[in-house]
Order: C-alpha cells, then sequence, then structure tokens
C-alpha cells in the first residue's frame, strides 16, 4: 500500500513538474508599504494595487529584463515565463526595505551584485597601468568570480546561466580590447602594443561567437559592441581589398544577417552618425533606405537626410549672426563675405578640440597671406565664459575668437548638425559650403582641401 502511495505521489509531482515548465505566464506579487497610489508598472503592463498595498498579477511574455515601477522607484527584473516572484518593499524607504522571494529572487540578486561589481572595476583606471600580463591575470580572475557565481545558482533558470555565462564572455573580450588603446592614454605610451599572445586570446574568444543572436543582442551592450566590431573589421578589410569606402562597405555587410532586429539597429547607429560626413550623401541614403525595415529608423534618417542637404556642398552656408568676439566686439558670418573662411567649432573642455590648436597656428601661419579667414567658434556655455576667454589669452590663440550665443543649442551649430566637437568647416568667398565636414588641421586632407578650392 505505501508503495502504492509513493507511486501516487511521484505521478503528481511529474505531473506538476510539467505544468510548471509549460507555462506561458510569470506570477508577480507582492505588497508595498505606505504606497499612496493605486496602480504600478510591469513592464508596460498597469497593474492595480489594493488600498493595503497588495498587488497580485500575471505577465505573459517573453524571457528577458522588464522594469517594474511605482510611482517613484523602480527595479529591472529578469522575468520569464514559470516565475513566481513576491516583491515586498517599503514605498518611503525602497534600497533598505527591498526583499524578493520565489522564482525570479536568484537572478535578481546576483544581477544586482554582479552590475555593483563591474562598476567597480570600470571605476579603477589604475589597472590600465598594469602590465599587460597582470591586466589579463586580473579580468581572468574577474570573469572567473563572475562564472562560479552563476554556476553556483541551484534554483535559478537554465536559460539565465547560460545567457549569463556567455554575458561574462562578451564582458571579458570587451574589457581585453580596450587595454592597448587604454594602457597608451594612461601611461602616457603611444607606442605602446600588446604581445601576440594577448591579441590571440581576444581573437580565439571571438572567433566561437554567434554573431546573430538576437536575445543576447538585445540584453548585452557588450555583445552589441562586439558584433558591431565585427562587422566594422569585415568592411575594412573589404575596403582594403577594393579601395572602396569601408561605411557603404559596412551596411552592405549587414544585409547578411538575417536578424532584423540586429541589422535594423546596428545600420541606424551607424548612419546616424556616418551620414553627416560620407561623401555621397545620396547613394548613402539609398543604401540605408533599401536595408532596413524599420520604418521609424527610416524616418529618422530621412529627417537627418533631408536636413544634411541643407548643408551640401554649394549650398549656401547657415549663419551665425552677433556672436560675441573676445575682443568684446560682435561679428557676423557675412562679415567675411569676399573671403574663404575655415570654421572651427570647439568648446575649452575639448580634449581633441585642444590638440588641434598647434596644428591650426601652423596652418594660420602658413596661409597668413591669402585670402582666408580662420574663425574659431566655441561651445562654451556662458557660465564658463571666463574660462574661455582666459584660455585664448594663456594659449595666445590667433584668428578670430568667437562664442557661440547657446553653445549646442545654438541654431547655427544646429543647422550643421554638430553633434560632436571638433568639427571644421570651409566656405567659399560667396559664403557658399565647400566642405561642412572639412578635413582637421592635423590631417593632410586639409591642404589638399584648400589647394583644390584654390586658396
Amino acid at each position: 500500500m505505501r508503495k502504492i502511495v509513493l507511486i501516487i505521489i511521484a505521478a503528481f509531482s511529474i505531473i506538476a513538474c510539467q505544468n510548471q515548465a509549460t507555462k506561458d505566464y510569470a506570477l508577480i506579487k507582492g505588497e508595498i508599504s505606505n504606497y499612496p497610489e493605486s496602480k504600478i508598472y510591469m513592464g508596460s503592463k498597469l497593474v492595480s494595487v489594493a488600498e493595503n498595498g497588495t498587488f497580485s498579477d500575471t505577465l505573459k511574455l517573453e524571457r528577458g529584463n522588464y522594469k517594474i515601477q511605482d510611482s517613484k522607484n523602480s527595479i529591472n527584473i529578469y522575468i520569464e515565463p514559470g516565475f513566481d516572484l513576491t516583491l515586498n518593499y517599503d514605498y518611503n524607504d525602497f534600497e533598505n526595505t527591498l526583499v524578493l522571494k520565489g522564482r525570479g529572487a536568484d537572478e535578481y540578486y546576483y544581477q544586482t551584485e554582479r552590475l555593483k561589481k563591474i562598476a567597480e572595476i570600470k571605476k579603477d583606471k589604475e589597472i590600465y597601468k598594469l602590465s599587460a600580463e597582470a591586466y589579463k591575470s586580473k579580468i581572468d580572475d574577474f570573469r572567473s568570480d563572475l562564472d562560479n557565481k552563476v554556476n553556483a545558482l541551484e534554483n535559478s533558470s537554465s536559460n539565465f546561466k547560460a545567457f549569463e555565462l556567455r554575458n561574462n564572455t562578451y564582458f571579458y573580450i570587451k574589457k581585453l580590447s580596450i587595454f592597448e588603446k587604454m594602457h597608451k592614454h594612461y601611461t602616457k605610451t603611444p607606442d605602446f602594443t600588446v604581445s601576440e599572445s594577448f591579441t590571440k586570446v581576444i581573437k580565439d574568444e571571438k572567433s566561437v561567437l554567434d554573431y546573430a543572436n538576437e536575445y543576447d543582442f538585445l540584453n548585452s551592450k557588450d555583445y552589441q559592441a562586439i558584433a558591431a566590431r565585427y562587422y566594422i573589421d569585415k568592411a575594412r578589410a573589404k575596403a582594403r581589398k577594393d579601395s572602396s569606402n569601408w561605411k557603404f562597405d559596412y551596411l552592405k555587410a549587414l544585409s547578411e544577417i538575417k536578424s532584423d532586429v540586429i541589422k535594423n539597429k546596428l545600420a541606424f547607429q551607424s548612419a546616424k552618425n556616418e551620414i553627416k560626413f560620407v561623401k555621397n550623401t545620396k547613394e548613402y541614403y539609398s543604401l540605408f533606405m533599401s536595408l532596413s525595415t524599420n520604418e521609424r529608423h527610416k524616418k529618422s534618417i530621412t529627417h537627418i537626410y533631408e536636413r544634411q542637404l541643407v548643408v551640401a556642398k554649394g549650398s549656401p552656408s547657415p549663419k551665425f549672426v552677433n556672436y560675441e568676439s573676445w575682443d568684446g566686439s560682435t561679428v557676423s558670418l557675412d562679415d567675411f563675405k569676399g573671403k574663404y573662411v575655415y570654421i572651427d567649432v570647439w568648446a575649452t573642455w575639448c580634449g581633441p578640440c585642444k590638440a588641434e590648436i598647434p596644428f591650426l597656428k601652423e596652418i594660420e601661419k602658413k596661409y597668413h597671406a591669402k585670402n582666408i579667414e580662420f574663425v574659431s567658434i566655441s561651445l562654451d556655455k556662458a557660465a564658463t565664459k571666463e574660462k574661455w576667454r582666459k584660455m585664448v589669452k594663456d594659449l595666445n590663440l590667433t584668428g578670430v575668437q568667437l562664442i557661440a550665443d547657446n553653445a549646442f543649442r545654438s541654431k547655427f551649430v544646429q543647422d550643421y548638425l554638430i553633434t560632436g566637437i571638433p568639427r571644421f568647416i570651409l566656405l567659399d568667398p560667396k559664403g557658399n559650403i565647400i566642405s561642412s565636414t572639412a578635413p582637421r588641421p592635423s590631417q593632410s586632407g586639409l591642404i589638399k582641401l584648400f589647394n583644390e578650392a584654390g586658396i
């Protein structure tokens, strides 16, 4: 008789497990103390909260990270079908009272600890001063520690654990990949290079990655960066072989991706920036429009493209009027009619901008007797105007030194679609655009452009 009872219990246990595994929803419940409202959001779903602060609802969703938020507090939680999660906290003391229990709690606490540890290691700039071997050893240990914590999650979802192990790999690859550049910067050794064995570790790790993993792309920024770099490298290799433009080749490389989510996101991220700088804007725009299937992205790029036509070669330049000069006078673009104008858009806080100053001074000396005016427009805010004035004096900056009327929000700046600096512009004596993205003074292409323009 006892055997029969045990068999029946075991049978019911199996059925219960099967029912749990086949659930297409997650149950989220809990209690919020001192909550003055009657609703909270679980992802995009509005959920009712009773007068005593309790709530309970089911969510039909795909596995992934979702935000749960009340009127002032929020947390991101990994949720998948089958989860049964209890969430309790005090509305007025969220951080100190938050407690999660049930299926899904382990995932939350692991992710919270992981984010904290990654924030700590990202904050530590001293590690970039280590030798390559010492740095790699530290990152190896960091990865192993995270992996051990994932593997120690006894009640966690197998999907979650598999992803987090991959995510740790992505972080590892990204951290190794930036070392050479960061070491050069923090040790001021521009000629430093990592060893072939160091590079091989990165290549070996990348060689086994799946570059079409849609879930990982949506849930890991490190994976996004690695995937983008993979297709950029393919495009650059093709461009070197065919003497073509890698920015066009990049969009063509993305066309190979079967996932519309990955293809559209990478294409949009690239086009937002590159369409402002490619020479054949129309061809680039057409290529993007034929590639993307995301109507919102296409509308956004169309807007940028149409605005870009305003600053196309040969178009009348947008104007600035009565910008304040370093000497206290006011200057407008029309004051330079009859001369070529080379405009440097910069700011005192911009390192790459300041790096161009010595080269700009040399160019100004070389073309001192030519029919060209060198105009520098600072995007410093009004609050830092005196810092700008002091830097102009201390660095003995030459040419016409102006400050824009509203930093990045200045109409002239927005008309030129300037979202990053330094930015250089070349105009002809009639005030028409020769190049809205002219080469920097440090680049040999600037002299070539000057020669082509007849300066």
